[in-house]
């Protein structure tokens, strides 16, 4: 019970405060260093422009423009690694028995004629 309250607090209210972050146990220190860092971009770099360009559209264009160079970046490396280690979602298929019907059955089912009942 303690370690629910423990876990709620570092990813529900830690997370909420810092504006998405926490630092997660169960992943690589690489993969909490890369989220780390790019939590820290995002959170910087707004109050970086405000303190050395004037707010005018020039500087908009610029947050705007390295963001979407960010996230442009963190995309194609995702899906370069993708195409690398990825070898396919297993699909796993029926048997050849299973997926067809056997011939009796169609053929019966072909005999059988729907003819209303006279209700006489």
């Amino acid at each position: 019970m303690v370690s629910q309250a423990l876990q709620l607090l570092r990813q529900g209210v830690w997370a909420a405060l810092t504006g998405g972050w926490y630092h997660d146990p169960e992943q690589s220190r690489f993969t909490n260093s890369c989220h780390l860092y790019l939590w820290l971009f995002l959170l910087l770099l707004p109050l970086a422009l405000h303190l050395a360009c004037p707010p005018n559209a020039v500087t908009a264009v610029l947050y705007c423009s390295s963001v979407a160079v960010v996230f442009t970046t963190i995309k194609l490396v995702s899906y370069r690694l993708h195409l690398m280690f990825d070898e396919g979602e297993v699909v796993r298929l029926r048997p050849v028995q299973q997926r067809e019907e056997p011939a009796r059955d169609r053929e019966a089912r072909s005999q059988r004629t729907t003819t209303p009942k006279d209700p006489r």
